[in-house]
């Protein structure tokens, strides 16, 4: 990798820095009317407790539904519990343990390609272990999400889960080490700095990353959310970046999308909110563009997205139809369309 080309991705962050607003981690000033869903702040115990009411007799197919996702959520949970509580002494007094939670995605993706279906399928999870006994600062995870976090010009299909530990290295910076479950296994680390800065409606999150595997080797990674809001509207650019060592080049993406927002998932991780999937219940258009050196553009897409909970807030499904132009097949107007459902395994499903 050039000088000029590590240059670029490390003084990115810093030029954010410098052209922030004054006003840092607030939260964005969203319309008045938007819900946000945010993860239980119950503990175990708790959970637990609710979740031993079964369901009356004759439950509907729904109600039958919620009682799965309860009963899978709390095994869950007190597994984590058990793991947890491994590491409190004897005689000490355990701390209580918060839930951890959870996300399972699936997607299908097809294209028509001059007459011939390309189709894909996206399947990803993640989950934060919260294990306080085990250590205060300790941030346990699995995850099939790239190391890099940019998803904008990823490869589709099952990403390798990675296991890891994320700590809090400075202010505004996390290290996390772990292992990508292959075979042979494969170890990395990655330092990552992250922000949030707010002015009026305006909302700003930079992120960047340096990262190496034992297989890829050295590489960095970097990204600009800007978000605008007028009520309920918002305008979101995404802005992302990848280069690996070996390969010698700049992945990039940037998108532009307008929605109409009514519900949030928040807190959400940084490379959902690049993917638009913090969205809870929304429509709109996104433009999309990218290209796999960043000297061209290798790919266009437009089209409209539609989001909304398919049962319950922890059952969603997300619809994008759209047409995509790409180098590789003679920039010609190929139709498609995306189909994605997202479970959410971040509190009890009945109650809500």
């Amino acid at each position: 990798m050039s000088a000029a080309s590590w240059s670029w991705m490390l003084t990115f962050p810093l030029l954010l820095c410098v052209a922030a607003p004054a006003r840092a981690d607030a939260p964005p000033e969203q319309g008045p009317r938007t819900a946000v869903v945010r993860p239980t702040d119950m503990t175990v115990h708790e959970i637990v407790a609710l979740e031993s009411a079964q369901p009356p007799p004759g439950a509907n197919r729904g109600e039958r539904l919620d009682a799965m996702h309860d009963g899978f959520y709390a095994w869950m949970q007190q597994t984590v519990e058990q793991l947890d509580l491994r590491f409190v002494d004897e005689g000490e007094k355990p701390i209580p343990i918060p839930a951890s939670p959870f996300r399972i995605g699936f997607g299908l993706q097809g294209f028509d390609r001059d007459g011939r279906l390309q189709s894909d399928i996206d399947t990803e999870f993640d989950i934060t272990l919260r294990l306080p006994n085990a250590e205060r600062r300790l941030n346990i995870f699995l995850t099939t999400e790239d190391l890099s976090e940019i998803s904008e010009t990823s490869e589709s299909g099952m990403q390798s889960v990675r296991a890891g530990v994320r700590v809090d290295a400075l202010r505004a910076f996390d290290f996390e080490v772990g292992v990508k479950v292959d075979i042979p296994p494969v170890a990395y680390a990655a330092l990552r700095w992250g922000k949030r800065w707010r002015s009026g409606n305006w909302d700003l999150q930079p992120h960047a990353k340096l990262f190496a595997e034992t297989d890829d080797g050295i590489g960095a990674s970097a990204a600009l959310i800007v978000n605008h809001w007028r009520g309920r509207t918002l305008a979101r650019s995404v802005t992302s970046a990848k280069r690996l060592r070996e390969r010698s080049a700049t992945e990039w993406g940037q998108s532009l999308s307008l929605a109409r927002v009514d519900a949030l998932l928040e807190p959400g991780q940084y490379s959902a909110r690049l993917r638009g999937q913090d969205l809870a219940r929304a429509w709109g258009i996104r433009v999309q563009a990218g290209g796999y050196e960043k000297s061209t553009v290798d790919y266009y897409e437009v089209g409209p997205f539609y989001k909304r909970p398919l049962h319950s807030n922890w059952l969603y499904i997300a619809v994008q139809p759209s047409v995509r132009w790409e180098r590789e097949f003679g920039w010609r107007a190929d139709p498609g369309v995306r189909i994605g459902f997202e479970a959410l395994f971040w509190g009890l499903a009945r109650g809500q």
